[in-house]
């Protein structure tokens, strides 16, 4: 018996979008660390990461909107943020 998994035939059609953010003398340092875990784990199950460690505003807004134009067709999404927003 097999088993037939349609997001697995689909190459390409899993993408994710991580960011972490971590800050020097605030108690939150793991934001970089978890986010890198998250890439990981997501890769290990096809996906196609793009990531993004301390980003500015800016820099944020402009990954946000690479990420829209490349998920248009895409059968499986996750964007996964850890950090303090803006």
């Amino acid at each position: 018996m097999s088993i037939n998994d349609p997001l697995n035939d689909q190459v390409g059609t899993k993408f994710a979008l991580v960011i972490g953010n971590s800050y020097a003398g605030v108690d939150l340092i793991s934001g970089e660390a978890d986010a890198a875990a998250m890439a990981d784990a997501l890769r290990k199950l096809d996906f196609s990461v793009t990531s993004l460690s301390n980003g500015t505003v800016d820099q944020i807004k402009a990954a946000l909107k690479d990420f829209r134009g490349k998920i248009e067709k895409a059968r499986v999404v996750v964007f996964f943020y850890s950090g303090h927003g803006y």
